[in-house]
Protein backbone atom coordinates (compact mmCIF):
# COMPACT_ATOMS: atom_id res chain seq x y z
CA UNK A 1 0.00 0.00 0.00
CA UNK A 2 2.67 2.13 0.63
CA UNK A 3 4.34 2.38 -2.13
CA UNK A 4 1.19 2.46 -4.57
CA UNK A 5 0.96 5.95 -2.20
CA UNK A 6 4.80 7.01 -3.06
CA UNK A 7 4.22 6.05 -6.80
CA UNK A 8 0.99 8.03 -7.06
CA UNK A 9 2.56 10.85 -5.19
CA UNK A 10 5.57 11.00 -7.16
CA UNK A 11 3.38 11.15 -10.54
CA UNK A 12 1.44 14.01 -9.21
CA UNK A 13 4.71 15.67 -8.30
CA UNK A 14 6.38 15.55 -11.92
CA UNK A 15 3.14 16.34 -13.35
CA UNK A 16 3.02 19.83 -11.80
CA UNK A 17 6.78 20.40 -12.29
CA UNK A 18 6.26 19.57 -15.73
CA UNK A 19 3.02 22.16 -16.18
CA UNK A 20 4.80 25.04 -14.47
CA UNK A 21 8.21 24.95 -16.45
CA UNK A 22 8.46 27.20 -18.94
CA UNK A 23 11.65 28.88 -20.62
CA UNK A 24 12.19 32.68 -19.57
CA UNK A 25 15.03 34.52 -22.40
CA UNK A 26 16.04 37.87 -22.66
CA UNK A 27 13.12 38.16 -25.45
CA UNK A 28 10.17 36.96 -22.56
CA UNK A 29 8.59 33.99 -21.80
CA UNK A 30 7.58 31.17 -23.93
CA UNK A 31 6.43 27.66 -23.46
CA UNK A 32 5.69 24.60 -25.48
CA UNK A 33 1.99 24.79 -25.31
CA UNK A 34 1.91 28.41 -26.59
CA UNK A 35 2.15 30.36 -30.12
CA UNK A 36 3.15 27.56 -33.00
CA UNK A 37 5.55 29.71 -34.07
CA UNK A 38 7.73 32.91 -33.23
CA UNK A 39 6.15 35.89 -34.88
CA UNK A 40 5.58 40.27 -34.49
CA UNK A 41 2.52 41.82 -35.77
CA UNK A 42 3.43 45.02 -37.06
CA UNK A 43 1.09 47.56 -39.04
CA UNK A 44 -1.70 44.76 -39.25
CA UNK A 45 -0.02 41.88 -40.48
CA UNK A 46 1.88 39.12 -39.09
CA UNK A 47 5.84 38.25 -39.73
CA UNK A 48 6.95 34.71 -38.94
CA UNK A 49 10.66 34.51 -37.69
CA UNK A 50 12.98 33.17 -40.12
CA UNK A 51 16.22 31.57 -40.00
CA UNK A 52 18.12 34.13 -42.00
CA UNK A 53 19.81 37.11 -40.63
CA UNK A 54 19.20 40.35 -41.74
CA UNK A 55 21.12 44.16 -42.58
CA UNK A 56 19.01 46.57 -41.21
CA UNK A 57 18.37 49.86 -41.58
CA UNK A 58 16.21 52.56 -39.53
CA UNK A 59 13.84 52.07 -37.23
CA UNK A 60 10.06 51.64 -38.16
CA UNK A 61 8.20 51.18 -35.06
CA UNK A 62 8.38 48.88 -31.71
CA UNK A 63 6.77 46.18 -30.31
CA UNK A 64 3.86 47.54 -27.82
CA UNK A 65 2.86 44.50 -26.23
CA UNK A 66 4.42 40.98 -25.53
CA UNK A 67 1.60 38.17 -25.30
CA UNK A 68 2.19 34.42 -24.82
CA UNK A 69 -1.05 33.54 -24.68
CA UNK A 70 -2.51 32.63 -27.61
CA UNK A 71 -5.60 35.05 -28.38
CA UNK A 72 -6.28 38.08 -30.86
CA UNK A 73 -4.51 41.10 -30.10
CA UNK A 74 -4.42 44.62 -31.64
CA UNK A 75 -1.73 47.17 -32.00
CA UNK A 76 1.85 46.10 -32.87
CA UNK A 77 2.99 43.00 -30.53
CA UNK A 78 4.73 39.93 -30.42
CA UNK A 79 4.68 36.31 -28.81
CA UNK A 80 8.37 36.25 -28.79
CA UNK A 81 9.70 39.95 -27.59
CA UNK A 82 9.24 42.08 -25.20
CA UNK A 83 7.65 45.61 -25.26
CA UNK A 84 10.09 48.42 -26.28
CA UNK A 85 11.75 46.47 -28.82
CA UNK A 86 12.94 47.58 -31.87
CA UNK A 87 11.53 46.81 -35.02
CA UNK A 88 13.51 47.84 -38.47
CA UNK A 89 13.49 47.60 -42.17
CA UNK A 90 15.81 45.99 -43.70
CA UNK A 91 18.11 47.08 -46.57
CA UNK A 92 16.78 46.73 -49.82
CA UNK A 93 13.70 44.69 -49.09
CA UNK A 94 10.21 46.70 -48.65
CA UNK A 95 8.57 45.83 -45.46
CA UNK A 96 5.70 44.68 -47.10
CA UNK A 97 8.02 41.73 -47.84
CA UNK A 98 9.96 41.36 -44.37
CA UNK A 99 11.11 43.45 -41.03
CA UNK A 100 14.04 42.75 -38.91
CA UNK A 101 14.72 42.42 -35.77
CA UNK A 102 17.34 42.42 -33.08
CA UNK A 103 18.25 38.86 -31.49
CA UNK A 104 19.36 38.25 -28.10
CA UNK A 105 23.07 37.57 -28.94
CA UNK A 106 23.01 41.13 -30.80
CA UNK A 107 22.68 40.29 -34.59
CA UNK A 108 19.50 40.90 -36.43
CA UNK A 109 16.50 38.15 -37.30
CA UNK A 110 14.46 38.38 -40.28
CA UNK A 111 10.71 38.44 -40.10
CA UNK A 112 8.87 37.09 -43.39
CA UNK A 113 5.40 38.43 -43.93
CA UNK A 114 2.62 35.86 -43.27
CA UNK A 115 -0.81 38.69 -44.77
CA UNK A 116 -3.13 39.97 -42.44
CA UNK A 117 -3.26 39.88 -39.11
CA UNK A 118 -7.21 39.11 -38.05
CA UNK A 119 -7.34 41.61 -35.50
CA UNK A 120 -10.20 42.07 -33.12
CA UNK A 121 -13.18 44.03 -34.15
Amino acid sequence: MRKITLLIVGVIFICMISACSSKKTKMGNASSGDWAFHFVVWEGDIYKLSEEKAEVEDSIGQVDKFEKTEGVYSKNFSNHFIAGTRIYKIKDVPTKEAIGMESANGSYVKFNNQGQYMAPE
